[in-house]
């Protein structure tokens, strides 16, 4: 595939934004690059045409040493004609800098060059010279901006074009892989030890090592020429092809790698490698190669099998040939960026995204490739114009990335799996039901963004339908190629497209819609009410999910939306009309709409939203939604023509259950949908069960209400694990695999003697051991079982094993111990040793703990009943040693009697926790009083929703388990 490749095909800039990593999606890298939301921006007037790189590193050393040339375009819009204004990190040492060829309004275009120092062409003719060019007066720094400012002997002339010259040298990077920067690995067979040095200059590290233009907006052809030793197995590769390797003029022991000159593109897009890293054998034609440590050559063999398919897949899909000749994949060792590193043409990840040594993760390494290779289009040929704008980048990858990995998937794993972003969906419901969204983590806002945008185009997609949105996704990245973009312009571009094409109302403009829908924190309840007579009426608000106790006034309901309002009828023949995506009407920003036609007849139910179209909740008269039930209950509601698809009846019992706890639904219609489950065998209906599992779980823990609960979900799962099996055969589709795992976590917290049973066998290997303190042999998984059901003997052991692990053991992995051996049990004896060694021991036992350590057993503990129930009697019982032993550390005691006393949740556990109160009024202090309150007030309303609520959901468990 893709043979013949010509090298005049034009350039990409690197992607503001993340990919996946690990062994679950990552999320876009905003941390890096929200410190540039206020990054002080260049002035205007100075343009880059062109820069050539010249770079030396000495890994011996960590030293690097080079030259730049920049060809400078000057505008009218210059302001201060004397100055030239550039980035160059305060660490970095720059001399020699020089202006020079002075030409009239000249176009360059870079060529091929063999030799290291040669510039572009000028295509014009050259002007008359002016009589002496501007000359470098001094050049001064601001450290702290990054800045470097050359003044000038006299004004530079707008319409023409100067080339700046600069020597530099600096330190290189070998504490993580950022910049310039300096890595190893170890040749496990020799022993012997191997070096490489690699630039990484994402999101604004080019600066660190050499001057230049430091923002995405400023695109230029590139030509990079690369020293190393000459006798050497190293071997460089970079953003290009290479063109040639020269021997150092005044050092023949060195040689330059020169590479062709790049199509234009961002400061921080540049990349080379300097390594012995091999590429795996590749098809003839195939532009993609694969590097990795020559030992994981087999490793790396999906990912060479997978990329130029997906490449292949891309080109198609945008009808954009990529534009480049070659693109290289790097298993990296010892790569520690948060991300993979898109650089156009060479991409960097960890050695674990992308080398598979079975097929079993075949599915991930898929994903790691087709996010990246999305980004060489979307964020490098077309470029987000600054750096607040990656969260609209990384939604337009993430789009196409799931469709890709959805396309190369076998097709047996794509007749079982929807193409559903259920996972990120679920997320955005669950942050934007919240009365105050990012509330915990204000940092996520910006990675929920990208989430959202996501889920808005892919609403936008289905709606206008998918041959519109692709023709305007192909249109905008042929317009906007080599150039910047803004999320305004690409959502204006869809309803310019869409109205053409009548796909689209002329009354709705999409920048509108998306606009309601990107602003704010908050997601839509659309509540749809049937007359049953041959109409319905509709009203939008906002839902939240969660009411709070400690809300100063209620969050106002002001937010309205654009909602496309996609109605999926059941038909006479008891058939669902899936069919088609477009909306039925798209409802304005206003409250409500009455007297609508009702395209179901009174007998048969109507579907609002099917498969998530739209991020917003459906909620239903009883009479649609006992239709739904009693359907979703027969086989054929399941299976057949008349079936409502998994997707689907994922959608319906996720706003079930949420609106249920929302106070918007009652609670016997919420659950009475849950018993088709019973028969259910897909994965995507049990995952939003699975999640509201622990949310329910949490509310009803300690009540009779929660014991039925956890009856009917263990008979509920355990009939889904009977009908999974034991584990699956190698060729096994992966949906399977993953229910069944949670199907055994499930089990697992609810007790079931074989899944106990299980755990206790593999944790008897870490008892038997003969040195149990030098590691953990076992799983971490079955902690919480053998801590929760497990005998006293065998919790005590884990906490032996806490107390004298070798300091050497890595940190998160003593913190998991601990925090099992707090949050699980259900033993107060075992907790109450805990607290006891934690809260009571003085001198060295003391030391054991750290104030993290307590924080996090009391915030564990405090999560379940039988903890909380037991912590508030310790406190009691102890009460005078413990205020003697945190007297002097308040932090700590606040958190202690905040733990104690916020979790009790019936009004009987509420007269309890006033009097203790009331019984040590005055003794607590000031910085606990204010906490107490809130615990009072937070019990309180807890109090109230049990009052309310547990009553029903216990009758209809009895009448479940009577069933």
């Amino acid at each position: 595939m893709m043979k013949g490749r010509g090298l005049s095909a034009l350039g990409l800039l690197l992607l503001l934004g993340a990919a996946l990593g690990g062994r679950v999606p990552r999320g876009a890298d905003f941390k890096a690059i929200n410190h540039r939301h206020s990054d002080v921006r260049l002035p205007p007037g100075l343009k880059p045409e062109s820069y050539f790189l010249q770079l030396q590193p000495f890994l011996e050393q960590d030293l690097f040493r080079g030259h730049i040339f920049i060809n400078i375009t000057v505008t009218s819009d210059l302001e201060k004609r004397d100055l030239i204004t550039l980035h160059a990190g305060a660490k970095l040492k720059v001399k020699h800098v020089t202006l020079d060829e002075v030409y009239a309004g000249p176009t360059f275009t870079v060529t091929t060059t063999t030799a290291p120092v040669a510039e572009g062409e000028n295509t014009t003719e050259i002007a008359e010279e002016i009589e002496e060019p501007p000359k470098v007066i001094s050049v001064d720094r601001e450290p702290q901006e990054q800045l470097l400012l050359i003044r000038l002997s006299k004004e530079l002339i707008p319409g023409y074009s100067y080339r700046l010259g600069a020597e530099f040298s600096g330190h290189m990077n070998n504490k993580s892989s950022d910049g310039l920067f300096k890595g190893h690995y170890v040749n496990q067979v020799t022993g012997n030890t191997h070096f490489f040095v690699a630039a990484h200059f994402k999101p604004s590290f080019a600066r660190t090592v050499f001057p230049c233009f430091d923002e995405p907006h400023f695109k230029a052809p590139v030509t990079v020429s690369i020293a190393r030793p000459k006798d050497t197995d190293l071997r460089t590769i970079s953003n290009m092809p290479h063109v040639s390797t020269l021997p150092m003029v005044n050092d023949i022991s060195w040689v330059w790698d020169t590479f062709e000159a790049s199509p234009p593109m961002s400061t921080y897009a540049i990349s080379f490698l300097t390594s012995d890293l091999m590429a795996g054998p590749s098809e003839e034609g195939d532009i993609v190669k694969v590097y990795a440590r020559p030992a994981l050559s087999e490793e790396s063999e999906y990912a060479r099998k997978v990329a130029p398919k997906a490449l292949d897949y891309f080109e198609k899909t945008l009808g954009v040939r990529f534009p480049l000749a070659k693109l290289d994949l790097v298993a990296l060792p010892g790569f520690n960026a948060p991300v993979p590193a898109e650089n156009w043409g060479l991409v960097f990840y960890r050695e674990g995204d992308i080398l598979s040594g079975s097929s079993t993760y075949n599915r991930w390494v898929t994903s790691y490739v087709v996010n990246e290779l999305a980004m060489q289009w979307v964020g490098s040929l077309i470029t987000p114009e600054w750096w607040q704008d990656v969260w609209m980048n990384r939604a337009l990858v993430n789009f196409l990335a799931r469709g890709a990995a959805y396309q190369l998937e076998p097709e047996e794993e794509k007749n079982s799996h929807e193409q559903t972003p259920a996972a990120a969906v679920y997320a955005l419901y669950y942050e934007y039901s919240k009365r105050s969204p990012y509330a915990r983590q204000p940092s996520m806002k910006d990675i929920i963004s990208a989430t959202k945008a996501e889920v808005v185009i892919r609403m936008l997609n289905f709606t206008i339908s998918q041959k519109t949105f692709m023709n305007t996704l192909r249109d905008f990245i042929n317009a906007k190629s080599y150039d910047t973009y803004t999320p305004e312009q690409f959502w204006a571009a869809i309803g310019t497209r869409a109205h053409r094409e009548g796909t689209l109302p002329l009354a709705v403009s999409s920048k509108a819609v998306a606009s309601t829908w990107m602003n704010g924190n908050r997601i839509p309840l659309l509540t749809v009410t049937r007359n049953y007579k041959g109409s319905l009426n509709l009203m939008q608000r906002q839902f939240i999910r969660d009411p709070s106790f400690d809300d100063e006034q209620d969050v106002e309901d002001e937010s309205l939306w654009w909602i496309p309002v996609i109605m999926a009828p059941q038909l006479s023949d008891g058939s669902v009309d899936l069919a088609s995506k477009a909306p039925a009407l798209w409802m304005p920003p206003t409250r409500q709409i009455e007297n609508l036609s009702d395209p179901s007849d009174p007998e048969n139910f109507l579907i609002v939203n099917p498969e998530d179209i739209g991020l917003f909740l459906v909620n239903y008269d009883a009479q649609n939604w006992k239709l739904l039930g009693n359907h979703l209950l027969r086989e054929e509601g399941r299976s057949g023509p008349n079936a409502i698809p998994p997707s689907t009846r994922a959608k319906l019992l996720h706003d079930a259950l949420n609106l249920a706890m929302a106070g918007a639904l009652d609670f016997s219609t919420a659950l009475s949908l849950t018993r088709f489950l019973k028969f259910e065998k897909q994965f995507e209906p049990w995952h939003p069960f699975f999640n509201m599992v622990d949310v329910l779980s949490k509310k009803l823990d300690g009540t009779k209400a929660g014991k039925l609960f956890s009856l009917f979900v263990l008979r509920l799962t355990s009939n889904l694990d009977a009908s999974l099996g034991e584990a699956g055969l190698p060729n096994e589709v992966a949906w399977k695999g993953k229910l069944r795992s949670n199907t055994r976590h499930m089990l697992c917290s609810l007790g079931q003697e074989n899944c106990i049973n299980k755990a206790r066998d593999i944790f008897a290997r870490w008892v038997r051991s003969k040195t149990p303190d030098a590691s953990i042999p076992v799983p971490s998984r079955v902690f919480c079982p053998v801590f929760a059901y497990g005998s006293k003997e065998e919790w005590n052991f884990g906490f032996e094993r806490f107390n004298h692990l070798s300091s050497s053991k890595a940190a998160a992995d003593r913190s998991y111990l601990l925090k099992t051996l707090a949050g699980c049990p259900r033993d107060p004896s075992k907790i109450e040793r805990l607290l006891t060694a934690i809260l009571l021991s003085k001198g060295t036992k003391s030391e054991l703990f750290s104030d993290a350590d307590i924080r996090l057993v009391l915030g564990e503990i405090s999560g379940r009943h039988a903890g909380y129930v037991e912590l508030f009697r310790f406190t009691k019982t102890h009460w005078k040693q413990l205020k003697e032993n945190f007297h002097s550390r308040p932090h700590l005691w606040t958190a202690l009697v905040t733990a104690a006393t916020s979790n009790f949740k019936t009004v009987e556990e509420l007269k309890m926790v006033e009097q203790f109160i009331e019984e040590h009024q005055g003794h607590f202090g000031s910085a606990a009083e204010g906490a107490l309150q809130k615990s009072l007030e937070r019990v309180q309303f807890e109090a109230e929703w049990s009052k309310k609520h547990l009553p029903e959901i216990e009758n209809w468990l009895v009448g479940q388990m009577v069933d």
